[in-house]
């Protein structure tokens, strides 16, 4: 079983950053201290901070260093998405293929019908598995 990052809204945003750099991550559940999923964060959340540089390499992931000083000192709260929409693990695909497709999303977290954190789905991993079983 995977284990997936996430992280708490009171963090700092640059310590969000770096799980999603270490992780190889383009999204990051925010939970609280229950684990109660309450948003998440995203790389399309981040590119908001990063400041212009000519010839800087973004390269799939946002970097600490192409982020402003004052910018990595805001908390996880004030930029991320508190949309939390999510799916239950008994969920079948057509109804989580809605979910991301009126979502325009390619990740969704799995929850349990009170809001608990359990995981995540990927549209990779659903292409991927699909593929396989067309073989």
């Amino acid at each position: 079983m995977e284990i997936i990052p996430k992280i708490t809204e009171e963090r700092p945003i640059i310590e969000a950053i770096e799980i999603m750099k270490k992780e190889k991550r383009e999204f990051l559940p925010v939970v609280d201290e229950n684990n109660i999923l309450k948003g998440s964060i995203t790389e399309l959340d981040l590119i908001k901070l990063v400041k212009y540089e000519p010839n800087t390499p973004m390269g799939g992931s946002v970097w600490s260093d192409v982020i402003e000083k004052k910018d990595a000192e805001k908390s996880v709260k004030e930029m991320m998405n508190t949309k939390a929409v999510s799916v239950f693990p008994t969920d079948n695909l057509d109804a989580v293929l809605k979910v991301m497709n009126s979502n325009n999303v390619y990740t969704l977290p799995v929850t349990e019908k009170n809001g608990n954190f359990l995981g995540i789905v990927r549209m990779s991993v659903i292409f991927s598995k699909l593929l396989k079983e067309g073989e």
